[in-house]
């Protein structure tokens, strides 16, 4: 009897088949999420890439699929209801489990601010925490998604994105995903940041296309990943350049290589990142808060356009003080710029809350009036460990 039922369940099992599969050219895989604002209410665009079926080959006698980008977009109070709308006009299933990366307008980010978005992605299962969450610089929103298909038409272009955020040099890397964006907006006494987003057009001359390009508008923009969106609370406070973006990098510990060029007598010495790595400590002294950035850097020469006996001791030791020179003169002008945005960017705050609970109970409501007042001191453990095969630069 126990046979019978066990070969009765197998099979059930294989004659059941897929019942609630859907073919792939009934799908709509959302590739690249867009989030504006207007008149108050959201405004939401999407990629949505679609495979169609093609006819069979006369020639080859093959069948096949191509893939087609399209534009869908809606308005309303809540991104629900902006969902709902396009799904209501969309014959296919709109699928955000592929999604790459997020893209929100400044104009968005500084009006309504991220409180509705944050509400949205924390409680939907759909929406993956590990896509890159990007700020669209003013004016650039529109620019993004009708023209980014021309970048390279038929391609996603959320895997472009990922693919220009992920070949950047290590040392101007702020892009942060949704759950590193979410991390830091909850943390106590820590603001969020993530990278900006615009499109550029190339120049005619590299733009040019070959005789057999049917099309004029192939290759002509670029995608640009730089700058860093500062937020204070929930809204953007403003714009960090690459330079204050690579200071903040320094300070938080979040330098993954990449190249840092100082100058020797007034020509560039190219130095990479072997390894680092940094750290924040607070501290009270006699009432007064004050804030101590340790960073300790390894490099290699990369390239030097100094004619300099590198094997001499007193040259390796100028070149790793005007390393830690340069290395200081960055994390000063994030330091600078975030006291001028009236966003503790850095942390500051989540490091006294962390040592002196108490006495952050006491500042946290007027912290930035003593966020403006706090001494830092930067010390940088710099070395030059490397400097090639080529003694002296010729």
């Amino acid at each position: 009897m126990k046979k019978v039922i066990v070969c009765a369940i197998i099979l059930s099992m294989l004659l059941t088949g897929c019942w609630d599969i859907i073919e792939p050219e009934k799908l709509g895989l959302v590739t690249l999420i867009g989030l504006d604002s207007s008149d108050g209410r959201i405004r939401m665009v999407i990629h949505e890439m679609t495979q169609q079926k093609q006819s069979s080959d006369s020639q080859q006698g093959s069948t096949g699929s191509s893939s087609l980008i399209k534009l869908h977009e809606s308005t309303a109070p809540t991104i629900s209801e902006a969902i709902q709308k396009i799904t209501l006009s969309d014959f296919r299933r709109t699928y955000f489990a592929h999604a790459s990366a997020v893209i929100v307008s400044e104009e968005l980010a500084s009006s309504i601010g991220m409180d509705p978005i944050i509400d949205y992605f924390e409680r939907n299962p759909d929406i993956r925490s590990t896509m890159w969450l990007l700020i669209a610089k003013k004016g650039q929103f529109n620019r993004i998604f009708n023209i980014s298909t021309s970048i390279e038409p038929g391609a996603d272009t959320g895997k472009i994105i990922t693919g220009i955020i992920r070949n950047r040099p290590a040392i101007s890397y702020t892009a942060n995903t949704i759950n590193d964006f979410l991390t830091l907006f909850w943390e106590k006494g820590s603001e969020p940041y993530t990278s900006g987003i615009s499109l550029t057009e190339i120049p005619a001359g590299k733009a040019k296309q070959s005789e057999d390009k049917k099309t004029d508008e192939l290759n002509k923009y670029d995608l640009v990943i730089e700058n860093t969106a500062v937020f204070k609370k929930d809204k953007l406070a403003g714009w960090m350049d690459n330079e204050e973006s690579t200071g903040l990098l320094w300070a938080t510990d979040n330098i993954k290589g990449g190249d840092l060029t100082v100058k020797y007598d007034d020509k560039d010495i190219v130095l990479r990142i072997v390894k680092s790595g940094s750290s924040i400590k607070p501290l009270i002294v006699d009432g007064k808060m004050a804030i101590d950035i340790h960073v300790n850097v390894t490099s290699a020469i990369a390239e030097s356009q100094v004619n300099i006996d590198y094997e001499q001791n007193e040259t390796i030791n100028k070149l790793q003080k005007l390393q830690a020179e340069e290395i200081k003169r960055q994390i000063l002008a994030a330091l600078n710029k975030s006291r001028v945005l009236n966003s503790d960017v850095l942390g500051f705050g989540n490091y006294f809350f962390g040592k002196y609970p108490k006495y952050w109970k006491m500042v946290e409501a007027g912290w930035y009036d003593h966020y403006r007042d706090i001494d830092v001191n930067i010390d940088v453990d710099s070395k030059v460990n490397h400097i090639g095969l080529s003694r002296k630069t010729r």
